[in-house]
C-alpha cells in the first residue's frame, strides 16, 4: 500500500480524477472500454478505474447499452460480483471507480488446463451465487464468458470469485433487440451466445443461464463446445448443433455435475433450468453423493 509520502510526491503528469482518483498503467482493454490501475487518495486504497471508449460514451447517450454499470453495480451487492465505489459521466466522458480485483481471469487459467471437479464444484457454485443476486435485481448479464469471471487463491488454497464488466448488462424489462438497436451484429461473445439472440430475440434470465453453462462446459472439457475459427459456423451451432457429451471428456466428472451443464445449454430455453437455484441443488447434491460414497 502507497504511503502518504508516496501520494503527496506523485509526478505532476499523473492524471487524477474528480480530485481524488490517481490513474496509472492501464491493465486491460476491450471493445467498450479500458481498464486502469489508480489509488484513492482519500481511502487510501488501490483501485480500479473502468473508462468507456469515445464509441460506447455515444452508444451510452443514444440509449444503446441500457441504464450503465453505475446504476446496474449500485443495486448488486455481492461478494462474487465486482464492487463499484463512484462513478462519473458527461457528454463527452464516463468512468467508473471500481474494486481492484487480484487474480486472473477463468479464460488465462482455462488456457493451463481444465479445472478439477473439486475446483469446479467452488468456482460453479460462486459464479452462479453472483449470477442469482444480479438476477434478483431484476439485471441482465448478457456477455457472461470466462473472461469475465475472475479468479483468486488465497495462501491457503480457498477460491474466490468474481463476475466483471457490465457493459452490455441491461434491466430485464429494459433489454433490447438487435432490430431495435437497428444492428445486425450479436450482442456477447459468439462462442457462449444464446440461440435466442443470436435468432435477435430479447435476452431473458435463462440467456444468461445459457452463457454461464457454455462457460462451465469450457472450464470442465478444457475447450468451448462450438469453437471454431470461422464465427458463422460457431453461431450455426448454437442453433443447430449439439456439444460432444462431457461424460464422453470427463469420465471422471461426477454424472450429476455433467447433467447440470448439459440442462444449462439446452438449445430450448424451456428445457433449461429455470433459475440459477435448480443448478445449485444440482451441484449440491452431486457433493452429497461424493460424501455418501466415501
Amino acid at each position: 500500500m502507497r504511503s502518504v509520502v508516496e501520494i503527496s510526491s506523485r509526478p505532476q503528469d499523473t492524471l487524477v480524477l474528480k480530485g481524488r482518483y490517481e490513474q496509472y498503467d492501464m491493465i486491460g482493454a476491450g471493445g467498450l472500454a479500458n481498464i486502469y490501475h489508480g489509488w484513492d487518495c482519500v481511502d487510501k486504497r488501490p483501485i480500479a478505474i473502468k473508462r468507456l471508449t469515445p464509441e460506447a460514451v455515444a452508444a451510452y447517450h443514444n440509449e444503446e447499452l441500457g441504464k450503465g454499470e453505475s446504476e446496474l453495480l449500485s443495486l448488486c451487492k455481492h461478494p462474487n460480483v465486482v464492487e463499484l465505489y463512484d462513478s462519473y459521466k458527461s457528454k463527452s466522458m464516463i468512468y467508473y471507480i471500481m474494486e481492484l480485483i487480484h487474480g486472473q481471469g477463468l479464460d488465462r487459467i482455462l488456457d493451463r488446463a481444465p479445472l478439477t471437479q473439486e475446483d469446479f464444484i467452488e468456482v460453479a457454485k460462486q459464479a452462479l451465487s453472483g449470477l442469482g443476486s444480479i438476477h434478483k435485481q431484476s439485471i441482465l448479464h448478457c456477455d457472461i464468458k470466462p473472461e469475465n469471471i475472475m479468479l483468486d487463491r488465497d495462501p491457503l488454497g480457498k477460491i474466490s470469485v468474481k463476475i466483471l464488466d457490465f457493459g452490455l448488462a441491461s434491466f430485464e424489462n429494459e433489454t433490447k433487440t438487435l432490430a431495435q438497436l437497428g444492428k445486425k451484429e450479436i450482442l456477447g461473445t459468439p462462442e457462449y451466445v444464446s440461440p435466442e439472440l443470436i435468432s435477435g430475440e430479447r435476452a431473458q434470465y435463462y440467456s444468461d443461464i445459457y452463457s454461464l453453462g457454455h462457460v462451465f462446459y469450457h472450464a470442465l472439457a478444457g475447450r468451448s463446445a462450438f469453437g471454431h475459427e470461422e464465427i458463422k459456423r460457431i453461431i450455426q451451432l448454437h442453433l443447430e448443433g449439439a456439444p460432444k457429451s462431457l461424460g464422453v471428456l470427463r469420465p471422471d466428472i461426477g454424472k450429476p455435475i455433467i447433467e447440470a451443464v448439459h440442462a444449462m445449454i439446452e438449445r430450448q430455453p424451456q428445457n433449461r433450468p429455470g433459475n440459477v437455484e435448480e443448478v445449485l441443488k444440482a451441484l449440491d447434491q452431486s457433493t452429497s453423493s461424493e460424501v455418501d460414497d466415501c
